[in-house]
């Protein structure tokens, strides 16, 4: 199966579960690094599509009957106090005017921001971070400066990030928990090397080449002239 080609021409028509078998086929079969950063890529773009229609057709069913803007409706995590909005057309009686759609920035932005007022604010953003399908790879790549350190941190928890973004934002992520919580490329590793903890990546990571029989020759090589032993 030409997985690739898959994705290229019916992506839209494949279940959620047959994308995670993809993915699953694409970490554990033998293909190349290039063949596998374009299909998680793929697929990774197919996602971000569906949530983008999840969101609008959400957006679109709830304006009609809602009257004021509550947080709640931003998919704030349970136990947090909403703020108290007022609706646009309650400002004067002697006219109506339309309530005007929250981009997606703006609905994470305030979400967060009443989240850090709060006294739980990590548990609650993790909770926040399960139920909020506007937070993925293409929101964090346009507004991935508005995270705090430790936000940050839980995003990796939670999201599978490509490869592509880990490298162009390697900088600004915490090493360790790429390390633990992402896939990766050998050539990724070897290229990052002096930033990783070996032990980290090649003992509680998630990726297949950290066990020796999957590793390349290419890579056992590395560790030996680098002196690692696992």
């Amino acid at each position: 199966m030409d997985i690739r080609e898959v994705l290229r021409t019916d992506a839209e028509n494949l279940l959620d579960e047959e994308l995670e078998m993809l993915e699953d086929e694409l970490t554990t079969g033998d293909y190349d690094a290039f063949y596998r950063k374009e299909c998680e890529q793929l697929i990774l773009d197919e996602r971000h599509s569906r949530k983008v229609a999840h969101q609008k057709a959400k957006v679109v069913s709830e304006g009609a009957s809602r009257s004021k803007v509550n947080l709640a409706d931003a998919q704030l995590p349970h136990g947090l106090s909403s703020s108290v909005m007022v609706a646009p057309e309650n400002l004067s009686p002697f006219n109506k005017t339309e309530e005007i759609a929250k981009t997606p920035f703006e609905i994470v932005s305030s979400d967060v921001a009443a989240i850090r007022r709060s006294d739980k604010s990590k548990s609650l953003f993790r909770e926040y971070l399960r139920n909020q399908p506007l937070i993925d790879e293409a929101f964090l790549d346009a507004n991935l400066s508005f995270f705090d350190d430790w936000e940050i941190s839980a995003l990796l928890d939670h999201l599978r990030l490509s490869e592509p973004f880990l490298e162009k934002y390697f900088s600004s992520l915490n090493a360790d928990r790429i390390a633990t919580t992402q896939l990766f490329s050998e050539e990724f590793f070897m290229r990052h090397f002096a930033s990783f903890k070996a032990q980290l990546v090649l003992q509680k990571g998630k990726n297949p080449w950290r066990s020796k029989e999957n590793r390349s020759k290419k890579l056992d090589t590395f560790l030996r002239l680098k002196g690692v032993h696992f």
